[in-house]
């Protein structure tokens, strides 16, 4: 039954004028009391209440609460929502919302709320809920104006940003997933507008490297550079600036790539294998580098180079170093065992090289998001095997298709990401020439993109067929994997 909008005001507030006033068992203090708005509160005179239905078992106090100052009772909450309203007529934000979740928690212990008291709650909530959305859409308005000003300082931004982030983590807190689009929508606007003012801490690091001929880093630093300028209309004059350092990188990676080969083909004539193989993973490090700032200018070059690099190859027994990775299931995980298939892969690949690192301790203790990229998973690797003082380590990689077949034919053992259910991961053994040999953690995939698993049929060594296989973990063309080597 829905009561008129004038009745229930009018209802609100006869309640509010005979709330019962605060005494000196309330847990609220002088100076919570005193502030603007409301001051009608009167801590002298004490109303009399009907005593309250106790609980069949003792309530334990409410952590924070002050020593020796009783239950929680229909009275503070009360109390509560006039602090909240006197808060929000003083413009403090930040006590309101507090005030709110210490409400909640006193409406927990309380048993005798009326179903205006809860009315009069829920309109409080939804008053500091609405405060904080104008608060952030304010915010927003001036943190668009300062990042247009490239003289504003950086730490005025910083300081912004964390205000607004700040008032996005209080909205999720109060509102659950109420506010979710809105959420996304300042969200995203708030990450670009946080990337936009750090080119220039990029280009005194590209300075940097460019000046040591760190190439592979500067590339990387580059890349993230052309990201900001071209989310950003308002730094597009830096698009020549940017040109220059580029042409500056590219021209260094091609005279790396060019001794490189010039040294392959030396060695072939020599028949030194180790320093052969040397020689060739350096090319194909530069040549990756290269791929990966995908420009038409040097396509012809990097193909003459594959080629050429191919004919090394062709004199080399690249040996497989292929070890037993024992089987293990994610489904006996503990901890989020749905979504531990990156985790799990990572466990196996441990357990293949005799570290004891279980699935579950990287979901407690690692997570889920940094193992969800392949750069992210082969650091974990890296870190738990130099502490254990394995020489193997793991290098995380988004390859072009075309490389990811040569790592298969070579037999490289390697952690594969794909949509063979969403976002799975899943290792490859080896490869025949017609199927995968793998190791599912899901169990037995039916081989449909974004398909299912049979989790009761172990996925230890399950054959999966080629064409299947590759729809799934092509991403236009490029593939995530984790491959590892031994080290020095």
């Amino acid at each position: 039954m829905r009561f008129p909008t004038r009745i229930v005001l009018a209802a609100l507030s006869v309640v509010v004028a005979l709330a019962p006033a605060v005494s000196a068992g309330s847990p609220f203090t002088d100076e919570e009391i005193s502030i603007p708005g409301i001051s009608n509160l009167d801590t002298t005179e004490s109303t009399p209440t009907a005593p309250a239905v106790q609980p069949t078992s003792p309530v334990p106090p409410l952590q924070g609460d002050p020593v020796g100052m009783g239950q929680p009772t229909a009275r503070d909450v009360r109390t509560s929502i006039k602090l909240i309203n006197g808060y929000l007529s003083a413009g403090d934000l930040d006590a309101a919302i507090a005030r709110v979740k210490k409400m909640r928690e006193q409406a927990k212990g309380v048993n005798d709320l009326t179903q205006v008291d809860r009315w009069d709650m829920d309109l409080a909530e939804k008053q500091v809920i609405v405060g904080i959305t104008t608060r952030i859409v304010e915010r927003l308005a001036q943190l668009e104006t300062q990042a247009k000003n490239l003289t504003t300082p950086t730490s005025e931004l910083v300081a912004a940003i964390a205000e607004l982030r700040k008032l996005l983590q209080a909205l999720r807190d109060l509102a659950g997933n109420s506010y979710d689009a809105f959420l996304v929508v300042i969200q995203t606007r708030l990450d670009q507008i946080a990337s936009s003012f750090t080119y220039q801490r990029d280009l005194a690091l590209l300075d940097q490297q460019i000046n040591q001929a760190r190439w592979e880093e500067a590339e990387r630093t580059l890349r993230h550079l052309k990201g900001i300028v071209a989310a950003n209309p308002n730094l597009s004059s830096l698009n020549d600036q940017v040109k220059l350092y580029e042409t500056r990188i590219v021209r260094a990676i091609v005279g790396e790539i060019r001794t490189g080969l010039d040294e392959v083909e030396r060695l072939r004539q020599g028949g030194d294998v180790r320093r052969l193989a040397a020689a060739i993973q350096k090319v194909e490090k530069w040549l990756l580098v290269l791929e990966r700032m995908d420009l038409p200018a040097y396509r012809d070059f990097v193909k003459q180079a594959r080629e050429q690099l191919n004919k090394g190859k062709n004199d080399l027994q690249v040996d497989a170093n292929q070890v037993n990775i024992p089987y293990l299931s994610m489904h006996n995980n503990s901890w989020v065992p749905d979504s531990s298939c990156q985790n799990t892969c990572l466990g196996m690949m441990f357990a293949a090289y005799g570290i004891k690192i279980s699935p579950d301790y990287l979901s407690q203790w690692v997570g889920f998001r940094q193992t969800a990229t392949p750069m992210g998973a082969a650091e974990v690797f890296n870190h738990h095997a130099e502490r254990s003082k394995v020489p193997v380590r793991a290098r995380g990689q988004i390859v072009k298709f075309a490389e990811f077949e040569r790592l298969v034919k070579e037999g490289k053992q390697m952690i594969v990401y794909g949509n063979f259910a969403p976002n799975h991961a899943v290792i490859i053994n080896r490869f025949d020439g017609k199927a995968y040999d793998v190791m599912d953690p899901g169990g037995k995939w039916n081989q449909q993109v974004n398909g299912t698993h049979d989790k009761n049929v172990s996925g230890a060594h399950q054959k999966y067929d080629k064409a299947a296989f590759d729809r799934a973990i092509n991403r236009d063309g490029e593939v995530w994997v984790v491959t590892f080597e031994k080290s020095n």
